[in-house]
């Protein structure tokens, strides 16, 4: 009889780890399914009304996609650049759907780059930093931006 109870423990354990594996697995297949969409959509996104940011405005360096980081990317990413002004305003500008930008301000300390962001997602605070070397920027985002379909990349400065 100790025997039997036993198995059934076990076979009700094993029961347990396939339907959270099911879970998983049917999680990761819905946010896989929804990568060609742009960044964010407009119900998680949010903008915040801070007029401490500087007007995306003057003269700028801009950087163009050049290549993924580290994990391939979706094809709006490969349409996307920044453009970091020297007022310290910067904007993610994706040329999809007639063009949209996400905005912020900069700061930049020894090549290296924090972004701060105009918006920010009801999952939490927006985070992205970049290294600059040269002419190529690599930029990577936090977790909360990352499941909102922002993607790590490298940018190459346009002449």
């Amino acid at each position: 009889m100790l025997k039997v109870l036993k198995l059934k423990n076990i076979i009700m354990k094993i029961h347990l780890i396939k339907k959270i594996l099911l879970v998983s697995l049917s999680l990761v297949i819905l946010i896989s399914c929804d990568k060609e969409k742009l960044p964010v959509s407009n119900s998680s996104y949010q903008t915040t009304n801070q007029t401490s940011f500087p007007p995306a405005s003057g003269t700028a360096r801009v950087f163009n996609f050049l290549s993924q980081s580290s994990y391939q990317v979706s094809g709006y990413t490969t349409r996307s650049r920044y453009v970091l002004y020297d007022n310290g305003a910067f904007g993610l500008q994706y040329s999809d759907n007639g063009g949209f930008e996400y905005r912020g301000r900069y700061t930049e300390v020894n090549s290296v780059i924090t972004f701060e962001w105009e918006g920010w997602s009801t999952a939490g605070s927006w985070g992205a930093t970049a290294t600059l070397r040269g002419d190529t920027l690599t930029v990577a985002y936090n977790i909360i931006m990352m499941m909102t379909d922002f993607e790590d990349a490298v940018y190459l400065r346009k002449p």
